[in-house]
């Protein structure tokens, strides 16, 4: 795998076809640092289907009605400190974990 140009100043990993690799965030959180989040979450919204910005919506929006309220409140407070280009479910659970 090499590493992805510039997307929002970080560097995602491609494989050997030049395709974003995926990663399970929750499996491979000590591995992924929050640049790498964000840069993902950049890319989707810059180069997916609609169904993929519907689903870091929608894992966003989940995630807040899934955990305590007031850990919610906590990170939805972080978060209004990113763009909301790069918002979504999976900086959310980032920022849980």
């Amino acid at each position: 795998m090499t590493p992805y140009g510039d997307v929002l100043g970080h560097q995602l990993l491609l494989n050997q076809f030049n395709q974003p690799v995926t990663l399970d965030l929750i499996h491979n959180y000590a591995n992924i640092d929050e640049s790498q989040v964000l840069a993902s979450i950049t890319f989707l919204r810059k180069y997916s289907e609609d169904f993929d910005l519907q689903n870091l919506d929608w894992s966003h929006e989940t995630l807040t009605n899934y955990c305590d309220a007031i850990l919610s409140s906590k990170i939805n407070e972080r978060l209004s400190g990113y763009s909301v280009k790069t918002q979504g479910g999976p900086l959310f659970l980032y920022l849980m974990l």
